[in-house]
């Protein structure tokens, strides 16, 4: 009798976590919306140019994908170009850039959501992924830490050296992946809007300025 006593509580117990567990589960799944026919369009775009033989390939340090590159001289302003380091950036410098960063919509129209070449245009994403504070825009240039950006800005800049310009393709994967990009005014009561939808391919055309060292640890 004590036997069953005992089964049954621990019956009950194993009981509510499996059904605890599938309800947990379920909502999950109901909290992601995937767009597949958004996502299956980025990814065909995707797909040609990485098919595109005037394009570079990189793989991305985190093993998440490549991007795509070409040299670009769209972004010339004249100004002499100092050197900092020799070299490339490493993973913990800090850089010196112009930019700008686009994607097409459903009806293949250009959108540009972000550029230092356009001051209305400057910091209004949500960097969710690490840039926000450490960007410092003066409407021509942005220093921000390589480490801070998004992996397929850390993939290409690593690989560029000062004065390098290039226009880059980078899958949602090494980009802001399967998260909506929103702004919020900082205006009272003002909505949020999306900025960029989820399994987005970006475009950046990026000119490498300068490159600041990480200061060494003090012995």
């Amino acid at each position: 009798m004590r036997k069953k006593l005992y089964l049954f509580p621990l019956f009950l117990l194993v009981f509510f976590m499996f059904t605890t567990t599938s309800c947990l589960n379920s909502n999950n799944d109901n909290d992601v919306e995937i767009d597949e026919e958004w996502k299956a369009l980025n990814e065909t775009r995707f797909a040609k140019v990485a098919s595109d033989d005037s394009f570079n390939a990189l793989l991305s340090q985190s093993g998440n994908g490549k991007v795509y590159w070409q040299p670009s001289t769209v972004i010339t302003d004249g100004n002499s170009v100092r050197m900092t380091v020799e070299g490339r950036p490493e993973f913990t410098d800090t850089v010196v850039a112009r930019y700008e960063g686009w994607y097409f919509d459903r009806d293949n129209k250009k959108i540009i959501f972000d550029s230092t070449e356009n001051p209305s245009l400057i910091s209004q994403i949500n960097y969710t992924y690490g840039l926000s504070s450490s960007v410092q825009p003066n409407y021509t240039r942005s220093q921000f830490t390589v480490n801070k950006v998004i992996d397929g800005w850390i993939t290409l800049l690593q690989d560029m050296k000062v004065g390098d310009e290039r226009v880059v393709c980078i899958p949602q994967e090494l980009g802001y992946g399967s998260v909506d990009n929103t702004y919020t005014p900082n205006v009272t009561g003002a909505s949020t809007f999306k900025i960029i939808p989820a399994y987005t391919t970006l475009w950046f055309r990026i000119k490498l300025y300068e490159i600041i060292p990480m200061k060494p640890l003090k012995d």
